[in-house]
């Protein structure tokens, strides 16, 4: 028996690895393809760059040191397919904006050498403004502005635009920005006229090897870096290892008290099926089942939370956690039990309600059943039939909720926490959400992920342990 239990869980793991895999190549791409350029956040964050660099070139310093910090100078994954006339190195365009913008001409126009002269050509006149910086010319800067907005825009119209607005600005025709501005409407005369090749049609397969972003990003998560956060910049692990311990307190708390009534509950309701007993259990919990968890919450926070309507009404604290932190011993204990009992509550009735509902309904398939006619027959006294012989089977719908109630007490009280400020895992979702805080929001998938794999591994587990007939292995 434990050798079979051991030799199941080793495989239902291995099954489990390439889900997992799964789980976090739809993160990570997930994680690249959000709005907004992560990089230009963690600058915001950093303490130890050079703060207020005025200049394109200083600000593409250090635009480059964060990204060598995040590893986002690196190719995105092992290979890649795309059209033949892509060339393999477009990651080393650091900056997301002028990489899509290269992109766009590329697909515009098809000619990556005529793209790549163009972009170097505004680039060459960058380190010129640059060095002109010293002249103090009321031109220079307005002239580096426009340049920047033509190193990110693809659109013809905005292009010609630039160039004509740049042209106006320049001093005479012998300054050496002239003669970079001349050449930079040179190559873009050429890449216009440029002609799209059949490799635009072809695909190829770019080889980068294990040194790329998603190998090292995978590696960190494995070692429980996950990164810090773009709103504070606290690590994610800490924020996540400190919400955590309020969202399982919460949900553990209602899963156990909604597990302990709902399954005798359901048992006396399918006992007494059809009477006065049972039809009002169903309604109340019908009842409990169609309130939305929000309107009720919402509820009991306007009723007993307050003095508006009666100062017996005033029961419980406002939302948050209090003075837990401060507190010690009995204290912490009574603000814990004072400030969770209405979460607690919501949580709870919902879960009982769908609860003693399966159970009611899969004892009464089983008292259906030969078996139980069977041992009716035999003589057997009814508590022995019940809880003997029907109650094994029946459960086996409740461990199915159990193992999907797991992953669930992570990410579904979100709004639960969000009514009652509690600062646990569906709170720091909520508001990763919101302020676009993308490490957190993807941790929180991954584990949610991993959560799901565990609980329908003791869902298996408790499914032997109830029916020894059930076989982990085939023969």
């Amino acid at each position: 028996m434990r050798r079979a239990l051991t030799l199941y869980v080793l495989k239902r793991l291995a099954i489990a690895i390439p889900v997992l895999l799964v789980v976090s190549l739809v993160a990570f791409f997930l994680s690249r393809a959000t709005p907004g350029d992560i990089v230009q956040e963690y600058i915001a964050l950093s303490r130890d760059l050079v703060p207020g660099a005025q200049s394109y070139l200083q600000r593409q310093r250090e635009y480059r040191q964060a990204t060598v910090r995040l590893d986002r100078h690196l190719p995105p994954f092992y290979f890649a397919i795309r059209p033949a006339h892509h060339p393999d190195t477009l990651y080393r365009i650091l900056r997301k904006d002028e990489r899509q913008a290269a992109r766009s001409l590329l697909a515009r126009h098809g000619d990556w050498g005529a793209v790549d002269a163009y972009r170097r050509s505004i680039l060459d006149l960058m380190y010129v403004l640059e060095q002109q910086r010293s002249d103090q010319a009321d031109w220079i800067s307005p002239l580096a502005q426009d340049a920047e907005f033509l190193l990110v825009n693809a659109v013809p119209e905005r292009i010609g635009f630039l160039q004509e607005q740049m042209r106006s600005v320049i001093p005479d025709s012998g300054h050496a920005s002239r003669r970079a501005l001349q050449l930079i409407e040179e190559r873009y005369r050429a890449l216009t006229g440029s002609r799209r090749s059949a490799a635009a049609f072809l695909p190829a397969l770019h080889w980068y090897g294990w040194d790329n972003q998603y190998h090292r990003w995978l590696s960190r998560i494995l070692r429980g870096d996950f990164g810090i956060s773009l709103v504070d910049g606290r690590t994610v692990t800490h924020k996540v290892r400190d919400a955590v311990g309020w969202t399982l307190r919460i949900n553990l708390t209602a899963i156990l008290l909604a597990f302990l009534i709902a399954v005798p509950l359901g048992v006396m309701a399918a006992r007494r099926a059809g009477t006065v007993f049972d039809r009002s259990v169903s309604t109340l919990l019908f009842a409990f089942f169609a309130i939305p968890s929000f309107w009720l919450a919402t509820l009991l926070v306007v009723f007993f939370t307050t003095p508006e309507y009666g100062a017996w009404t005033d029961l419980f604290p406002t939302s948050g956690i209090g003075t837990y932190r401060t507190a010690s011993g009995l204290a912490r204990l009574g603000i814990l039990a004072s400030h969770l009992f209405l979460p607690v509550l919501c949580l709870l009735l919902a879960a009982l309600a769908y609860l003693t509902r399966q159970m009611r309904g899969g004892m009464l398939r089983e008292l259906g059943q030969d078996y139980i006619r069977m041992a009716r027959a035999k003589g057997l006294s009814e508590r022995r039939v019940y809880w003997g012989h029907a109650f094994r089977n029946a459960l086996f719908p409740m461990i199915t909720i159990l193992g999907a109630a797991i992953p669930a007490s992570i990410s579904g009280s979100v709004i639960i926490e969000v009514i009652f400020n509690i600062p646990g895992m569906g709170r720091l979702l909520y508001d990763g959400v919101l302020q676009q805080d993308w490490p957190v929001v993807f941790v929180i998938v991954l584990l949610s992920a991993l959560l799901t794999v565990i609980g329908y591994l003791v869902s298996d587990v408790l499914y032997r342990m109830v029916d020894p007939r059930v076989r982990l292995t085939q023969r």
